[in-house]
């Protein structure tokens, strides 16, 4: 699959359905081209995002050992190359230290 980010990045459908909610990270990508691997037990996304400006840093590291690491049942994951100070303390934060309660809205819920 090709998306156009340009075109696609503004629009209220985009926004509201794009699961990842990181509109602003992508903003510096004119596109993106999506492959999915099936296999008979899962299945698996890979996307390569193309920079708007030939000087866009891209990442180079390469992240596939760290797959090993994930727990064997894992369906979705995010791994970042070279996060920020900022980004790896956030997430710390939002993942591990307050894991407050949140409310979810379900179709039982009164409203």
């Amino acid at each position: 699959m090709t998306l156009n980010l340009t075109r696609i990045l503004p629009t209220p459908y985009f926004r509201s359905y794009w699961i990842q909610q990181n509109i602003t990270e992508l903003k510096p990508f004119t596109a993106a081209v999506s492959d999915l691997y099936l296999t008979p037990q899962t299945f698996r996304e890979e996307r390569v995002l193309i920079p708007a400006t030939p000087d866009t840093v891209i990442p180079t590291t390469d992240l596939a050992p760290l797959l090993q690491l994930l727990p064997a049942n894992s369906g979705v994951y995010r791994a970042t190359a070279q996060p920020t100070t900022t980004q790896i303390i956030d997430a710390f934060d939002d993942k591990l230290l307050s894991r407050a309660h949140r409310g979810i809205a379900t179709s039982t819920s009164p409203r």
